[in-house]
């Protein structure tokens, strides 16, 4: 895929995230894990949940910070119902808008995500998170 085509997915992403935010419910995303290690993107109906739900994921991006952008370093889009999502995983029922490039520490980066449940509205979700001197990843805030 080219760069302007990535361009393209990521730009009708940001456009399908902000319209579903402005017309839908929202979830939350709980990134965990450290560096070297499995990095997942648990999904939680409430904030103060203490188990991961199944979300009808359509589609799911971690970008990376470069200057003012936000950059992709994975993407998929497709339809599956997944309580949460491993960076770098091949999913069944999903396609990669772009294959997992390596996270680093000193990196700011953002997980976005959209859902459409069969009987509920359409749902997304976003978090931000770095990795702190030992690995470990943390949940930091949009700034």
């Amino acid at each position: 895929m080219n760069m302007r085509s990535r361009l393209g997915m990521v730009a009708l992403a940001a456009a399908t995230l902000l319209f579903l935010v402005a017309c839908s419910r929202v979830f939350y995303v709980k990134p965990a894990g450290r560096l070297g290690e499995a990095i997942t993107f648990p999904f939680y109906e409430e904030v103060a949940d203490g188990k991961p739900t199944d979300h009808t994921i359509t589609q799911f991006a971690v970008q990376e910070r470069t200057g003012t952008n936000w950059t992709l370093v994975w993407g998929l889009t497709g339809n599956r119902s997944l309580s949460a999502i491993t960076y770098g995983a091949k999913y069944e029922g999903f396609t990669e808008a772009m294959p997992a490039k390596p996270l680093s520490r000193g990196s700011k980066y953002r997980v976005v995500t959209s859902d459409l449940p069969r009987f509920k509205p359409a749902g997304a979700a976003v978090a931000y998170f770095v990795f702190d001197e030992s690995g470990a990843l943390v949940v930091s805030d949009p700034k």
